[in-house]
Protein backbone atom coordinates (compact mmCIF):
# COMPACT_ATOMS: atom_id res chain seq x y z
CA UNK A 1 0.00 0.00 0.00
CA UNK A 2 2.66 2.71 0.76
CA UNK A 3 5.46 3.66 -2.09
CA UNK A 4 8.94 2.20 -1.79
CA UNK A 5 11.09 3.04 1.27
CA UNK A 6 13.26 5.27 -1.62
CA UNK A 7 10.18 6.56 -3.35
CA UNK A 8 8.28 7.49 -0.16
CA UNK A 9 11.21 9.98 1.39
CA UNK A 10 13.11 10.97 -2.30
CA UNK A 11 10.27 11.89 -4.09
CA UNK A 12 8.43 15.04 -3.17
CA UNK A 13 4.48 14.77 -2.88
CA UNK A 14 3.78 18.13 -4.16
CA UNK A 15 1.79 18.36 -7.02
CA UNK A 16 3.98 18.59 -10.46
CA UNK A 17 2.45 21.00 -13.38
CA UNK A 18 4.15 22.05 -16.58
CA UNK A 19 3.29 25.58 -17.15
CA UNK A 20 3.95 28.51 -18.66
CA UNK A 21 5.06 31.02 -16.05
CA UNK A 22 4.15 34.67 -16.94
CA UNK A 23 6.64 37.02 -14.79
CA UNK A 24 8.42 34.41 -13.79
CA UNK A 25 11.20 36.39 -13.16
CA UNK A 26 15.20 35.53 -13.35
CA UNK A 27 15.94 31.98 -12.78
CA UNK A 28 19.28 31.62 -9.76
CA UNK A 29 22.55 30.57 -11.14
CA UNK A 30 23.99 28.11 -9.44
CA UNK A 31 27.91 27.81 -9.18
CA UNK A 32 29.66 24.12 -9.89
CA UNK A 33 31.87 24.00 -6.67
CA UNK A 34 32.24 25.71 -3.20
CA UNK A 35 35.12 25.19 -0.90
CA UNK A 36 34.19 22.76 1.87
CA UNK A 37 35.68 20.39 4.34
CA UNK A 38 35.41 17.00 2.39
CA UNK A 39 35.83 13.63 3.98
CA UNK A 40 35.36 9.92 2.53
CA UNK A 41 34.57 7.06 4.16
CA UNK A 42 35.45 3.44 2.47
CA UNK A 43 34.42 1.25 5.56
CA UNK A 44 32.07 0.95 7.74
CA UNK A 45 31.57 -1.34 11.30
CA UNK A 46 29.66 -4.51 10.98
CA UNK A 47 27.59 -4.64 13.96
CA UNK A 48 25.16 -6.84 15.79
CA UNK A 49 21.38 -5.06 14.25
CA UNK A 50 19.67 -3.80 17.45
CA UNK A 51 16.33 -3.07 15.58
CA UNK A 52 13.09 -4.57 17.39
CA UNK A 53 9.73 -4.84 16.54
CA UNK A 54 7.86 -2.84 19.14
CA UNK A 55 4.62 -3.14 17.27
CA UNK A 56 2.79 -5.53 14.73
CA UNK A 57 -1.03 -5.06 13.70
CA UNK A 58 -2.60 -8.70 13.03
CA UNK A 59 -6.31 -9.32 10.63
CA UNK A 60 -6.75 -9.38 7.17
CA UNK A 61 -6.51 -5.65 6.69
CA UNK A 62 -3.89 -4.37 4.87
CA UNK A 63 -2.34 -1.71 7.04
CA UNK A 64 1.06 0.53 6.73
CA UNK A 65 2.35 3.94 8.79
CA UNK A 66 3.87 6.36 7.27
CA UNK A 67 4.86 8.92 10.07
CA UNK A 68 5.88 9.50 13.01
CA UNK A 69 6.73 11.81 15.53
CA UNK A 70 8.31 11.89 18.87
CA UNK A 71 7.69 14.57 21.17
CA UNK A 72 9.41 12.89 24.47
CA UNK A 73 10.06 9.71 25.83
CA UNK A 74 6.73 9.06 26.75
CA UNK A 75 4.48 10.40 24.07
CA UNK A 76 4.89 9.69 20.38
CA UNK A 77 2.20 9.84 17.47
CA UNK A 78 2.30 7.60 14.38
CA UNK A 79 -0.02 7.43 11.12
CA UNK A 80 -1.05 5.59 8.07
CA UNK A 81 -3.74 3.83 6.36
CA UNK A 82 -5.37 0.28 6.79
CA UNK A 83 -7.27 -1.29 3.40
CA UNK A 84 -10.12 -3.87 3.57
CA UNK A 85 -10.96 -4.36 -0.32
CA UNK A 86 -11.63 -0.61 -1.98
CA UNK A 87 -12.61 0.79 1.96
CA UNK A 88 -9.75 2.81 3.10
CA UNK A 89 -9.30 4.09 6.18
CA UNK A 90 -6.57 6.13 8.73
CA UNK A 91 -4.80 4.50 11.30
CA UNK A 92 -3.22 6.35 13.86
CA UNK A 93 -1.77 5.37 16.98
CA UNK A 94 0.42 6.77 20.54
CA UNK A 95 3.06 5.91 22.70
CA UNK A 96 1.82 6.61 26.59
CA UNK A 97 5.22 5.20 27.75
CA UNK A 98 4.04 2.13 28.37
CA UNK A 99 2.37 0.63 25.11
CA UNK A 100 0.80 1.79 21.80
CA UNK A 101 -2.77 2.78 22.03
CA UNK A 102 -5.25 3.29 18.48
CA UNK A 103 -6.66 6.45 18.35
CA UNK A 104 -9.80 7.84 17.30
CA UNK A 105 -9.71 11.17 15.09
CA UNK A 106 -13.42 12.41 14.37
CA UNK A 107 -14.35 13.56 10.98
CA UNK A 108 -11.90 11.85 8.99
CA UNK A 109 -13.24 8.44 6.96
CA UNK A 110 -11.17 7.83 3.72
CA UNK A 111 -8.30 9.89 4.75
CA UNK A 112 -4.79 8.28 4.41
CA UNK A 113 -2.40 10.37 7.02
CA UNK A 114 1.01 10.87 5.05
CA UNK A 115 2.55 13.14 7.83
CA UNK A 116 2.26 13.45 11.76
CA UNK A 117 4.40 16.53 12.68
CA UNK A 118 4.57 18.03 16.29
CA UNK A 119 6.29 20.55 18.54
CA UNK A 120 4.88 19.33 21.90
CA UNK A 121 2.42 17.04 23.16
CA UNK A 122 -0.48 20.21 22.90
CA UNK A 123 -0.10 20.45 19.36
CA UNK A 124 0.22 17.47 17.04
CA UNK A 125 -0.96 17.90 13.70
CA UNK A 126 -2.07 15.08 11.48
CA UNK A 127 -1.89 15.49 7.46
CA UNK A 128 -2.62 13.67 4.50
CA UNK A 129 -5.13 12.99 1.37
CA UNK A 130 -9.05 11.74 1.45
CA UNK A 131 -8.87 9.50 -1.21
CA UNK A 132 -12.42 9.46 -1.66
CA UNK A 133 -13.04 13.19 -1.70
CA UNK A 134 -10.03 13.92 -3.54
CA UNK A 135 -9.00 16.70 -0.70
CA UNK A 136 -6.75 17.59 1.99
CA UNK A 137 -7.13 16.55 5.11
CA UNK A 138 -5.64 18.41 7.99
CA UNK A 139 -6.40 18.07 11.99
CA UNK A 140 -4.49 19.60 15.13
CA UNK A 141 -4.92 18.01 18.58
CA UNK A 142 -4.18 20.35 21.52
CA UNK A 143 -3.67 17.95 23.95
CA UNK A 144 -7.17 17.82 25.22
CA UNK A 145 -9.42 17.98 21.95
CA UNK A 146 -9.03 17.51 17.72
CA UNK A 147 -9.59 20.57 15.61
CA UNK A 148 -10.07 21.15 11.65
CA UNK A 149 -7.88 22.98 10.20
CA UNK A 150 -8.46 24.32 6.49
CA UNK A 151 -6.12 22.64 4.22
CA UNK A 152 -3.71 24.60 2.58
CA UNK A 153 -4.01 24.83 -1.28
CA UNK A 154 -2.76 21.23 -2.95
CA UNK A 155 -0.33 21.14 -0.05
CA UNK A 156 0.71 18.92 2.58
CA UNK A 157 1.77 20.25 6.32
CA UNK A 158 5.92 19.40 6.05
CA UNK A 159 7.23 21.43 9.55
CA UNK A 160 4.59 22.35 12.92
CA UNK A 161 6.75 24.94 14.94
CA UNK A 162 3.87 26.02 17.08
CA UNK A 163 -0.11 25.96 16.91
CA UNK A 164 0.54 29.66 14.79
CA UNK A 165 3.52 28.07 12.80
CA UNK A 166 3.35 25.22 10.36
CA UNK A 167 4.50 25.37 6.75
CA UNK A 168 3.54 22.98 4.05
CA UNK A 169 4.56 22.22 0.19
CA UNK A 170 2.70 23.35 -2.10
CA UNK A 171 2.33 23.38 -6.07
CA UNK A 172 5.38 23.08 -8.24
CA UNK A 173 5.62 24.79 -11.84
CA UNK A 174 7.96 24.29 -14.39
CA UNK A 175 8.73 25.53 -17.64
CA UNK A 176 10.61 23.21 -19.92
CA UNK A 177 13.20 21.74 -17.37
CA UNK A 178 13.77 21.75 -13.53
CA UNK A 179 16.30 24.44 -14.10
CA UNK A 180 13.27 26.88 -14.22
CA UNK A 181 11.12 25.82 -11.45
CA UNK A 182 9.33 27.55 -9.02
CA UNK A 183 7.58 26.26 -5.70
CA UNK A 184 4.80 27.16 -3.47
CA UNK A 185 5.31 27.17 0.45
CA UNK A 186 2.63 27.90 2.69
CA UNK A 187 2.81 28.68 6.11
CA UNK A 188 0.15 29.06 9.02
CA UNK A 189 -0.01 31.65 11.41
CA UNK A 190 -2.63 30.48 13.35
CA UNK A 191 -5.56 31.94 11.48
CA UNK A 192 -4.55 31.86 7.84
CA UNK A 193 -2.65 30.20 5.46
CA UNK A 194 0.31 32.58 3.41
CA UNK A 195 1.89 32.17 0.24
CA UNK A 196 5.45 32.19 -0.52
CA UNK A 197 7.42 30.87 -3.41
CA UNK A 198 10.84 30.21 -3.81
CA UNK A 199 12.68 29.51 -7.34
CA UNK A 200 13.62 25.80 -7.14
CA UNK A 201 11.75 22.64 -7.57
CA UNK A 202 11.70 21.53 -3.44
CA UNK A 203 12.05 18.39 -2.66
CA UNK A 204 11.60 18.36 1.04
CA UNK A 205 11.74 21.04 4.05
CA UNK A 206 12.45 20.92 7.38
CA UNK A 207 12.68 23.32 10.37
CA UNK A 208 13.75 23.64 13.87
CA UNK A 209 12.54 26.90 15.08
CA UNK A 210 10.37 29.88 13.74
CA UNK A 211 13.70 31.66 11.89
CA UNK A 212 15.56 28.57 10.87
CA UNK A 213 13.26 26.36 8.59
CA UNK A 214 15.39 25.13 4.80
CA UNK A 215 13.97 23.76 1.62
CA UNK A 216 16.15 22.16 -0.69
CA UNK A 217 15.45 21.41 -4.12
CA UNK A 218 16.79 20.66 -7.53
CA UNK A 219 18.54 23.02 -10.29
CA UNK A 220 18.39 20.80 -13.20
CA UNK A 221 18.50 17.29 -13.65
CA UNK A 222 15.91 15.02 -14.02
CA UNK A 223 15.12 11.19 -11.46
CA UNK A 224 12.82 9.92 -14.50
CA UNK A 225 14.46 7.12 -16.22
CA UNK A 226 16.94 7.60 -17.78
CA UNK A 227 17.97 10.01 -14.86
CA UNK A 228 20.12 12.90 -16.01
CA UNK A 229 22.29 14.69 -12.92
CA UNK A 230 21.47 18.22 -11.61
CA UNK A 231 22.62 20.08 -8.50
CA UNK A 232 21.42 20.49 -5.11
CA UNK A 233 20.01 23.92 -4.02
CA UNK A 234 18.66 25.31 -0.35
CA UNK A 235 16.76 28.08 0.60
CA UNK A 236 16.49 29.68 4.92
CA UNK A 237 13.41 30.92 6.16
CA UNK A 238 14.88 33.75 8.50
CA UNK A 239 11.67 34.63 10.32
CA UNK A 240 10.71 37.39 7.30
CA UNK A 241 11.54 36.05 4.12
CA UNK A 242 13.38 32.94 2.12
CA UNK A 243 17.32 33.27 1.41
CA UNK A 244 19.24 31.36 -0.79
CA UNK A 245 22.09 29.80 1.21
CA UNK A 246 24.72 30.63 -1.23
CA UNK A 247 27.51 29.43 0.87
CA UNK A 248 26.19 25.39 0.08
CA UNK A 249 28.44 23.72 -2.53
CA UNK A 250 26.23 22.23 -5.40
CA UNK A 251 27.62 18.97 -6.60
CA UNK A 252 26.41 17.18 -9.92
CA UNK A 253 24.28 14.81 -7.90
CA UNK A 254 21.90 12.70 -8.88
CA UNK A 255 18.25 13.78 -7.00
CA UNK A 256 15.90 14.23 -5.66
CA UNK A 257 17.61 15.05 -2.55
CA UNK A 258 16.69 15.50 1.04
CA UNK A 259 17.41 17.68 4.39
CA UNK A 260 16.71 17.44 8.07
CA UNK A 261 17.26 20.20 10.11
CA UNK A 262 18.25 19.69 13.82
CA UNK A 263 19.09 23.16 14.91
CA UNK A 264 21.13 26.46 13.27
CA UNK A 265 24.35 24.67 13.70
CA UNK A 266 22.89 21.20 12.79
CA UNK A 267 21.94 20.49 8.96
CA UNK A 268 22.04 17.50 6.97
CA UNK A 269 21.40 17.35 3.26
CA UNK A 270 21.80 14.07 1.33
CA UNK A 271 22.10 12.92 -2.52
CA UNK A 272 23.39 10.42 -4.77
CA UNK A 273 26.90 11.60 -6.30
CA UNK A 274 27.09 11.78 -10.36
CA UNK A 275 29.59 9.17 -10.30
CA UNK A 276 30.90 6.17 -11.30
CA UNK A 277 30.25 4.83 -9.07
CA UNK A 278 27.84 6.64 -7.43
CA UNK A 279 28.02 7.14 -3.50
CA UNK A 280 25.45 9.12 -1.34
CA UNK A 281 27.06 11.87 0.04
CA UNK A 282 25.92 14.06 3.35
CA UNK A 283 26.29 17.51 3.69
CA UNK A 284 26.82 18.58 6.93
CA UNK A 285 26.18 22.74 8.09
CA UNK A 286 27.46 22.92 11.46
CA UNK A 287 26.66 26.98 11.31
CA UNK A 288 30.18 28.18 10.15
CA UNK A 289 31.37 25.90 7.50
CA UNK A 290 30.14 22.74 5.15
CA UNK A 291 31.72 19.19 5.38
CA UNK A 292 30.87 16.53 3.04
CA UNK A 293 31.13 12.94 4.17
CA UNK A 294 30.38 10.14 1.12
CA UNK A 295 29.08 6.82 2.51
CA UNK A 296 30.59 3.47 1.63
CA UNK A 297 29.03 2.34 -1.66
CA UNK A 298 27.96 -1.07 -0.33
CA UNK A 299 25.82 0.51 2.48
CA UNK A 300 21.99 1.03 2.18
CA UNK A 301 21.70 5.01 2.65
CA UNK A 302 17.92 4.63 1.29
CA UNK A 303 15.24 6.30 3.37
CA UNK A 304 14.48 9.09 5.72
CA UNK A 305 17.20 11.24 6.85
CA UNK A 306 17.66 11.80 10.98
CA UNK A 307 20.22 13.62 12.83
CA UNK A 308 21.34 12.04 16.15
CA UNK A 309 23.92 13.78 18.82
CA UNK A 310 27.12 14.68 16.24
CA UNK A 311 26.27 12.33 13.61
CA UNK A 312 23.34 11.10 11.52
CA UNK A 313 21.35 8.36 10.42
CA UNK A 314 21.03 8.17 6.10
CA UNK A 315 17.82 5.80 6.46
CA UNK A 316 17.18 2.61 8.88
CA UNK A 317 20.09 0.88 8.08
CA UNK A 318 23.15 3.26 7.73
CA UNK A 319 24.18 5.31 10.88
CA UNK A 320 27.23 8.16 11.00
CA UNK A 321 28.29 8.60 14.32
CA UNK A 322 30.38 11.48 13.73
CA UNK A 323 33.59 9.43 13.68
CA UNK A 324 32.76 5.92 11.19
CA UNK A 325 29.80 4.41 9.69
CA UNK A 326 27.72 1.63 11.10
CA UNK A 327 26.10 -0.68 9.48
CA UNK A 328 22.53 -0.99 11.11
CA UNK A 329 20.56 -3.64 8.51
CA UNK A 330 17.93 -5.83 10.71
CA UNK A 331 18.56 -9.22 10.80
CA UNK A 332 16.96 -12.00 9.00
CA UNK A 333 14.50 -12.57 12.24
CA UNK A 334 13.50 -8.91 12.72
CA UNK A 335 9.62 -8.60 12.87
CA UNK A 336 9.06 -12.46 12.69
CA UNK A 337 10.94 -12.84 9.34
CA UNK A 338 9.02 -11.21 7.30
CA UNK A 339 10.11 -8.83 4.60
CA UNK A 340 10.50 -5.22 6.11
CA UNK A 341 10.05 -1.81 4.76
CA UNK A 342 10.32 1.34 7.21
CA UNK A 343 9.23 4.70 5.71
CA UNK A 344 9.38 6.82 8.78
CA UNK A 345 11.87 7.45 12.04
CA UNK A 346 12.02 9.88 14.60
CA UNK A 347 14.57 10.11 17.34
CA UNK A 348 13.25 10.32 20.86
CA UNK A 349 14.47 13.01 22.86
CA UNK A 350 16.81 13.25 26.00
CA UNK A 351 17.73 9.43 24.44
CA UNK A 352 19.79 7.72 21.44
CA UNK A 353 17.18 5.55 20.42
CA UNK A 354 14.80 5.60 17.31
CA UNK A 355 11.26 4.60 16.69
CA UNK A 356 10.65 3.69 12.74
CA UNK A 357 7.45 2.70 11.61
CA UNK A 358 6.53 1.12 7.96
CA UNK A 359 5.00 -2.25 6.90
CA UNK A 360 6.35 -5.94 6.98
CA UNK A 361 5.12 -8.41 4.38
CA UNK A 362 5.40 -12.45 4.03
CA UNK A 363 7.09 -11.92 0.64
CA UNK A 364 7.31 -9.77 -2.53
CA UNK A 365 4.15 -10.64 -3.92
CA UNK A 366 1.89 -10.77 -0.91
CA UNK A 367 -1.39 -8.83 -0.85
CA UNK A 368 -1.35 -7.83 2.74
CA UNK A 369 0.68 -6.09 5.11
CA UNK A 370 1.18 -5.15 8.66
CA UNK A 371 2.04 -1.97 10.20
CA UNK A 372 5.04 -1.99 12.45
CA UNK A 373 6.35 0.05 14.36
CA UNK A 374 10.16 -0.70 15.39
CA UNK A 375 12.92 0.66 18.20
CA UNK A 376 16.72 0.81 17.69
CA UNK A 377 18.09 0.97 20.99
CA UNK A 378 16.66 0.67 24.30
CA UNK A 379 12.90 1.28 24.89
CA UNK A 380 11.93 4.15 26.30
Amino acid sequence: MMPSRMAAFATSTATVAAAVLLNAGPVMAVRPAHSMVDQRTTKYLRTAARWRAAFLSSGSETKALSTVAAISPKDAWVAGAARQGSHESPLVLRWNGSRWRSVRVPGIAGAEFLDVAASSGSNVWLSGPNLGTGKSVVRRWDGRRWHSIPPPPESAVRVVLGPADAWAEGTILCVHSRKHCRTALEHWNGRTWSRFTIPTFVDQISGSASGNVWAVGEFGGDPSPPATPGRPVAFRWNGKSWRAVTSMPHPLSFLPARIAVASPRNVWITAQKATSPSPVYALHWNGTRWRRITAPARLNTSGPLQPEGRGVWLGPDAHWTGKRWINTTPGHFFAGGQLVDLFGMALIPGTQSIWAVGQARRNNTALTSHALIAIYGTLP
